[in-house]
């Protein structure tokens, strides 16, 4: 089982730009890459924990 609360999370964000040969901009390009890892459910080590299983309601 998978803890959907205890998330780690990485963004990152990548720019890349174009120039010309008069050395102008034209083109601008971002990139958004956004990573989300689920750890394993702790369990009985975990507050959330209640009678075999997961209690948290998200409040």
């Amino acid at each position: 089982m998978k803890c959907p609360y205890i998330q780690k999370q990485v963004t990152v964000e990548e720019t890349a730009q174009e120039f010309d040969d008069n050395q102008c901009c034209t083109n601008l390009t971002t990139t958004t890459v956004k990573n989300i890892e689920l750890p394993d459910c702790l369990r009985e080590d975990c507050a959330a924990w209640d009678d075999g299983r997961c209690a948290y309601r998200g409040r």
